[in-house]
């Protein structure tokens, strides 16, 4: 059996099995470099004659900065909490 197409049959395999390796490793690093920006959160609770609360997310730093409204109720009775659990946005 000649020893060059064995050589080339084998480098190619080990190409093949290190492609995914240096492709998790990148995908890695650049995770570790991402840092998520600091949030500045507040509660406000808004005079009304129902009870009601306000919940403030914004970016810190200087805007200008996309704004998002989200209206949904939540009861204050805990039984009818229940049947809708709170779900946190992030």
């Amino acid at each position: 059996m000649n020893e060059r197409p064995m050589k080339r049959f084998l480098q190619l395999i080990a190409l093949v099995l290190l492609l995914p390796n240096s492709a998790s490793a990148a995908s890695d690093q650049k995770s570790e470099n991402t840092l998520v920006p600091p949030l500045r959160e507040e509660m406000w609770a808004i005079p009304s004659t129902l009870p009601m609360l306000a919940y403030m997310i914004r970016p810190a730093g200087d805007g200008p900065f996309p704004l998002l409204v989200m209206n949904h109720g939540v009861s204050l009775d805990p039984k009818e909490r229940s049947y809708f659990p709170v779900i946190e946005f992030r």
